[in-house]
């Protein structure tokens, strides 16, 4: 009697809750805009969905109060919520936010600290493409009840981790937290992937170096950083993707002098579009011996040698 009871008190209560919001509903509270996203019970959640406010400074909530004694978790933050704002320094909470959208802090000039939750199970692409200032990545609660967490962070760079704690996929990279313009993290042996945008606009970046068991690099990973000249990444032998522009350079006079060194390829079958636009390789071309095609805009405005072989 007991169970049926309790039983039909949470259909009650949830026909309650689910009568009061609804997906898609939206609320506008200090400066942030929400979208609610769920309304299950014990998950009821919302997205950021825009930002208004100019705060240099400013912390993610962990609930919103919407009437009613309901209460909603901060579980996302939408595509380009805080793209392009310049008065941006510091983010801090964000205890609950399992995502982050594409371009959400893209070009955010002067952000300089973040403080991520190890809750983070989604992130998009380019998510903190040219944070020219961005210095730090902390991680709050960085140990969960087994010692690890979905999250990591080494020499600026940020990244998502297996169940054994090793880290399997770049995310980001701080331009200003990363050791002598290195893109490298102490445990290589278990990267897979780098994702889209990863180091896009980093300026600080010389040199990256090999990840044994790397397989794809994403989308403009590596576009507009007008000082790499040493990448090493292509001498997995795993390595069978590269997103598009993904090592594209700006098209000025010190393109023409920043010579970039790739190591020799033997997995990659396809080049895509504008994957190495406007890069030097001076007078060292780098080998591809299993490109079976090339995008027409590949090499389109690079500075190569005048006879190209691409498998020798």
């Amino acid at each position: 009697m007991r169970k049926i009871f309790f039983s039909l008190l949470l259909s009650l209560i949830s026909v309650t809750i689910q009568g009061a919001i609804a997906v898609g509903d939206k609320y506008e509270i200090d400066d942030f805009t929400y979208k609610v996203i769920t309304t299950e019970v014990g998950n009821r959640g919302v997205e950021i969905i825009a930002y208004n406010g100019s705060d240099t400074d400013i912390t993610i909530k962990d609930y919103i109060y919407v009437g009613n004694n309901i209460y909603l978790t901060v579980r996302s933050i939408a595509a380009g919520v805080f793209e392009n704002n310049t008065t941006l320094s510091t983010v801090s909470g964000m205890r609950y936010i399992k995502n982050i959208g594409d371009r959400a802090f893209y070009g955010c000039a002067n952000l300089s600290e973040i403080e991520l939750p190890n809750s983070l199970d989604a992130f998009g692409d380019e998510v903190f493409a040219y944070c020219a200032n961005l210095k730090i990545f902390s991680i709050g609660n960085e140990k969960d009840s087994k010692g690890t967490t979905a999250l990591g962070t080494d020499h600026g760079i940020l990244y998502f981790t297996n169940d054994e704690g090793r880290p399997v996929e770049i995310l980001a990279c701080a331009p200003l937290g990363l050791t002598e313009g290195r893109g490298n993290i102490t445990d290589k042996n278990a990267v897979k992937r780098i994702n889209a945008g990863a180091f896009e606009g980093c300026q600080t970046l010389t040199e990256i170096a090999n990840y044994p068991l790397l397989e794809e690099i994403g989308d403009y990973a590596f576009k507009y950083c007008t000082n790499l000249q040493d990448c090493k990444l292509t001498a997995s032998t795993r390595l069978t993707k590269i997103g598009i522009s993904c090592f594209e350079q700006h098209m000025t006079t010190d393109a023409a002098e920043n010579i970039l060194t790739l190591a020799d390829n033997s997995s990659l079958t396809y080049i895509p579009s504008r994957a190495f636009y406007g890069r030097n390789f001076g007078e060292t071309f780098p080998v591809f011996s299993a490109v079976k095609e090339i995008s027409n805009e590949a090499f389109r405005r690079a500075y190569t040698p005048s006879t190209l072989d691409l498998t020798s």
